[in-house]
């Protein structure tokens, strides 16, 4: 959803699936599901994790990492619940070589892996996701345009 149009662009990237009106005593239990391939994997019971609602952040970090790494390689990094499974029970690394075939630059590797690393905690912050190198560089490298169908005036 477009919520400021440019020149600095403000967009919120939203599930509908999983959208409904929240209240004040709202919290993670009652969104158990989401997309499938976005939805981090503690949202489709791969971790037994109960923070509460002070955790969607974690969930969310997960989700900018998937949509990221689908507008990069233009496939979901697990395109099925059996792959996702075998990542979260450590049979299966991430596939930071789809990346890698499809030109993307180490830092914008390295954002995306750290935004889909399995532990929760260890994901960053949105401010910390912000402050990444692979954001803070203005020019969007030429190998990760071309690969994602862009022009540099589209960036």
């Amino acid at each position: 959803m477009v919520v400021e149009k440019g020149p600095v662009w403000w967009v919120k990237i939203a599930d509908f699936g999983i959208s409904k009106r929240r209240h004040e005593l709202t919290s993670l239990q009652t969104l158990q599901r989401g997309t499938f391939g976005f939805a981090a994997p503690e949202a489709v019971g791969f971790s037994s994790d109960e923070r509460g609602a002070a955790h969607v952040t974690a969930l969310d970090m997960w989700s900018l990492g998937a949509v990221a790494f689908r507008i990069m390689t233009n496939t979901g990094a697990f395109p099925n619940f059996i792959e996702l499974a075998e990542y979260c029970s450590g049979r299966r690394d991430f596939p930071a070589t789809r990346l890698q075939a499809c030109g993307i630059s180490d830092a914008g590797q390295d954002f995306v892996t750290r935004l889909m690393v399995l532990k929760p905690e260890e994901r960053p912050l949105a401010d910390q996701a912000r402050q990444h190198q692979w954001i803070q560089t203005r020019k969007v490298p030429e190998a990760d345009v071309s690969k994602a169908g862009m022009t540099t005036e589209t960036r």
